[in-house]
């Protein structure tokens, strides 16, 4: 018969580390002051975050050894934008504004 633990070897293993990261960030949620709460983030960015991490740097270590340059996805230049219109004029600040503090507010 198979053992409890070399049935369930991995989910062990991985409760135990979940369990050590989990206390690592409280202790440091707590030296630099900050809630609790915040622990919850920590499951999503194992399942969502760093695999996703994991997937850019892979690509461009893939990239390096290539020799290929990784560029931003430089956007084609149309020009059909058009003209741009201003719904409202910019105020207008006085001297007598500026001396008397009155700025008109922007926005």
């Amino acid at each position: 018969p198979i053992s409890f633990y070399e049935q369930y070897h991995t989910l062990i293993l991985y409760v135990a580390f979940m369990s050590i990261d989990l206390i690592v960030s409280a202790v440091a949620l707590r030296i630099q002051k900050e809630p609790l709460r915040q622990l919850w983030l920590l499951f999503p960015q194992r399942l969502v975050y760093r695999p996703l991490m994991y997937y850019v740097l892979f690509k461009s270590y893939i990239k390096a050894l290539k020799g290929e340059l990784m560029g931003w996805g430089v956007l084609k230049r149309t020009g059909s934008i058009g003209q741009v219109v201003v719904k409202q004029p910019m105020p207008t600040i006085t001297q007598a504004d500026i001396e008397l503090n009155k700025i008109p507010s922007v926005g």
